[in-house]
């Protein structure tokens, strides 16, 4: 159900065109920027039981039998801007919101009854569970990953970075790893490899650009990906089935799943490699170069960067393969958040989670009677 790289706007399919002929031969045209999309109204248009509308371009949208709003991605969104989508919708309006891992307020809310919760726990038939490891940097696993995706399977390879300023001169590490890759191949077999080259591409810059590189990686120009978290929601390329993530201790626990779900997306085996800091990058066997002091001493102070909490997530994400438990796991390291308020996490120091959930349940019961008490006193008189 997840929308395609590939697919989309006019835009998006203009640009496969060009890449198309581009690909029978020549260079083809550049790629048109995408046009920018019109910016949201400042403020919300009024709403009726009968009509909601809202400002979009220089017109209105109308509706006049709104019943069903579909909100896909619920976790993207903060707390205004789904306050501004009820004032849109018409009052009586159902809600969907569809998400592989619901926020933490938005998680406590359905386990209080506010909200109705249907969950999904079974993926879908053939789908097998992604292979995650964690560990520390290692560019003998990069070089491995490389190997098995690219050359042995025929597949493509995501690198993810938490950093813009990161992309670059992490592409041009997988160049280097790649060109050493062949060279080495080429004198244990005897003959060329099958694969004469590796190709890297780096996904950032604008609208544009950014989806020029996207679709060149989707429609097979390019073996390997290095982008930062813009390729988390929306992708769902089946020939990309092995995903590295660079210092995945800066990432949150439902943002690491998420990134882990642009893999396995159909039924070949998918793996997921997360690199965090270790203070044993020099480990044995004893390091020849002088420089090794150092390395060590920035490798101990991002090892100290790890906090608790990191670690806990790192060992959740290993372990839990189930958005669900996933979802379940962050509520309870980042806390619930306000119920009523902005937050849409945060911890309870005084109370425990469970306890809380108890209290505020009897509290809305409580709450859901005496207003049903008034209301049958009312239809008496």
């Amino acid at each position: 159900h997840k929308r395609t790289a590939a697919g989309g706007s006019a835009a998006a399919r203009a640009s496969e065109s060009k890449l198309r002929k581009s690909r029978g031969g020549g260079r083809g045209e550049p790629l048109s920027p995408a046009p920018r999309p019109t910016p949201p109204p400042s403020s919300s248009s009024s709403s009726s039981s009968s009509s909601s509308s809202s400002s979009s371009g220089g017109g209105a949208l109308e509706f006049a039998r709104l019943g069903l709003v579909v909100v896909d991605e619920e976790q993207r969104f903060g707390v205004a801007q789904k306050e501004h989508l009820q004032r849109l919708v018409a009052p009586g309006a159902d809600v969907l919101s569809l998400s592989a891992t619901p926020i933490p307020r938005t998680l406590q809310m359905a386990q209080l009854g506010v909200r109705g919760l249907s969950r999904i726990l079974h993926p879908p038939p053939g789908r097998l569970v992604t292979r995650t490891w964690v560990g520390e940097f290692s560019e003998e696993r990069i070089r491995n990953a490389i190997v098995r995706e690219v050359l042995e399977r025929g597949g493509q390879l995501f690198y993810i970075v938490p950093r813009r300023s990161d992309v670059t001169p992490r592409a041009a590490m997988l160049r280097r790893i790649s060109a050493e890759i062949l060279s080495d191949l080429e004198p244990v077999s005897g003959q060329a490899p099958r694969k004469r080259r590796i190709s890297v591409v780096e996904a950032w810059g604008g609208q544009a650009n950014l989806e020029e590189k996207i679709l060149r990686f989707s429609m097979g120009f390019a073996d390997v990906m290095v982008a930062t978290v813009v390729v988390e929601n929306g992708l769902d390329l089946p020939n990309a089935n092995t995903l590295i993530v660079e210092d995945a201790h800066r990432f949150g626990l439902a943002q690491l799943h998420q990134i882990r779900g642009r893999v396995g997306r159909r039924s070949t085996q998918a793996y997921a490699l997360f690199f965090v800091p270790s203070s044993l990058s020099c480990a044995s066997p004893p390091p020849s170069s002088s420089n090794c002091a150092g390395r060590e001493e920035r490798a101990a102070a991002a090892a100290l960067a790890v906090s608790p909490d990191a670690r806990e997530r790192m060992e959740a994400l290993q372990a839990m393969a189930n958005g669900d438990e996933v979802s379940r796991r962050d509520l309870e390291l980042r806390g619930a958040g306000s119920l009523f308020g902005a937050a849409q996490s945060g911890r309870f120091v005084d109370v425990g989670y469970h306890l809380y959930l108890k209290l505020v349940r009897e509290a809305l019961q409580k709450l859901t009677a005496a207003a049903g008490r008034a209301e049958g006193g009312e239809g008496g008189a």
